[in-house]
């Protein structure tokens, strides 16, 4: 779910690119959309700095959807994300490489 234009995050932060079984390990309660999808990214702001991890295996458009989302969050961007637009674009059989 791309985020509202609003959550623009300025801020220091990192992002990891990580095989699906680490993201799968790593984002344990970041699924809200249930099996149907996979957990495709996260991120956790620490003491103002963000870090981001995000599936290696997603196609450029989808790591550019996700890293927005990512930021999003970042920026304050709520968990259970109001407002979102509510296209998809991680399906599990959608969008690997």
């Amino acid at each position: 779910m791309p985020p509202p234009d609003l959550y623009n995050y300025t801020g220091p932060y990192s992002i990891w690119l990580e095989p699906p079984a680490i993201i799968e390990t790593a984002c344990p309660n970041h699924n809200p959309l249930g099996k149907l999808y996979s957990v495709v990214g996260c991120s956790y702001t620490i003491n103002g700095y963000c870090y981001i991890m995000i599936d290696k295996t997603l196609s450029d458009h989808n790591y550019k959807t996700v890293r927005k989302h990512e930021l999003a969050h970042c920026a304050g961007w709520p968990g259970d994300h109001p407002n979102a637009h509510k296209e998809l674009f991680y399906p599990k059989q959608v969008g690997q490489k």
